[in-house]
């Protein structure tokens, strides 16, 4: 299943780098603990383009946990996840 996730900041607080920045820092953080918990997991890399993030997930399980663990790591850091289509 390929993922798209877009980010942004629902205050319009932050530059479009600063919300890059939050969204690159959220996904890493919650993405490192999923590869070593998860071997068909561990080549998963994401995919940038500036404020949305590509990735692929072997199981349904697997992006709905890894979707709630980035959407709370979001809104710690003040960004929101905006949309997300699956293919």
């Amino acid at each position: 299943m390929n993922v798209t996730i877009l980010f942004g900041d629902r205050e319009k607080k932050y530059s479009l780098e600063e919300i890059v920045q939050h969204a690159h820092a959220a996904v890493d953080a919650v993405i490192e603990p999923f590869r070593a918990a998860s071997p068909s997991f561990q080549g998963t890399r994401p995919v940038w383009h500036s404020v949305a993030m590509q990735i692929d997930f072997g199981a349904d399980t697997e992006y709905q946990q890894l979707l709630r663990a980035i959407e709370v790591n979001c809104a710690l850091r003040r960004i929101a996840v905006m949309g997300v289509r699956t293919a």
